[in-house]
């Protein structure tokens, strides 16, 4: 059985939180790739914003892509941390849901939008799946940091 030590600082608990929920989710995420339920994985989106949509495909715009999308996951989970911070984790699933859900819109509803990358999905399969992954991203993070996290979440204001 795996188990993981509690990890005190608050910004190291954020993005060791985050590099596992999105791993999940990235899985989840190429799977329905795989099986034609998406026509972009959330790498080749996040790649459209340094490459041509020719080339999202290629090695070198997927590393780009991966590390993108972990970047953008590590903001929302650095959000979650302080908002669980500072409020308690408390109903921490609404906050991760509510995070992820601003984060779609952010990313989804408005820089795609804004043709930030070069691929804006239209298609329902795309969205909704983006969308489900969001939500899921958020909670698993919050869960995670409550989970492994409870002492970096005490917040005292003396």
């Amino acid at each position: 059985m795996i188990t993981m030590k509690a990890i005190l600082d608050k910004y190291t608990l954020a993005i060791v939180a985050t590099l596992i929920a999105n791993t999940i989710k990235n899985i989840v995420d190429y799977g329905f790739y795989l099986l034609n339920i998406t026509e972009h994985a959330i790498y080749h989106i996040a790649a459209s914003a340094y490459f041509s949509v020719e080339d999202t495909r290629t090695i070198a715009a997927g590393i780009v892509g991966i590390f993108t999308d972990y970047a953008v996951a590590m903001i929302l989970g650095l959000i979650i941390m302080y908002v669980l911070y500072y409020t308690s984790s408390d109903y921490f699933w609404v906050k991760g849901l509510s995070v992820g859900l601003l984060s779609w819109l952010l990313v989804f509803g408005m820089m795609l939008r804004m043709k930030v990358g070069r691929i804006d999905p239209i298609d329902p399969g795309t969205n909704v799946v983006n969308l489900t992954e969001h939500l899921l991203l958020g909670v698993l993070i919050a869960f995670l940091i409550v989970k492994y996290g409870r002492k970096s979440l005490v917040y005292d204001e003396t």
